[in-house]
């Protein structure tokens, strides 16, 4: 699956469309129970995954924003070391989400988080 192109309007519209992608993609079997450049891919997965709901949300406060940069950094290193295709394209889309979410501001401002399946 491509990538979604980000733009600055609708930077909060792509995570959306990226996290229904995520939700939509199973975590890949090979990563669990792992620790790829000593980081653990389920917890980062974990928590990137609950900032983005929460960004989402429009509930993205400075303790999120610390946690999802940090799991940037995670991201980035473990990124950088899977090989292969299907576990590098999952972590690869967690990845640029948390750098979008982060450089897009505190918080969603659409109504994307009533629309999303699965979050209510």
């Amino acid at each position: 699956m491509s990538p979604t192109p980000v733009s600055d309007a609708g930077d909060a519209g792509t995570v959306g469309v990226w996290w229904r992608e995520h939700l939509a993609t199973p975590f890949p079997a090979g990563l669990r129970g792992r620790v790829v450049a000593g980081e653990d891919v389920v917890l980062c997965d974990t928590l990137t995954a609950g900032c983005v709901s929460s960004f989402l949300a429009g509930a993205f406060d400075a303790e999120k924003r610390s946690t999802m940069h940090e799991c940037l950094v995670a991201l980035s290193k473990i990124t950088a070391e899977v090989t292969d295709p299907t576990e590098a394209g999952y972590l690869d889309r967690l990845r640029r989400m948390a750098a979008l979410v982060l450089a897009t501001g505190t918080e969603a401002t659409s109504t994307l988080w009533p629309t999303m399946p699965g979050l209510r």
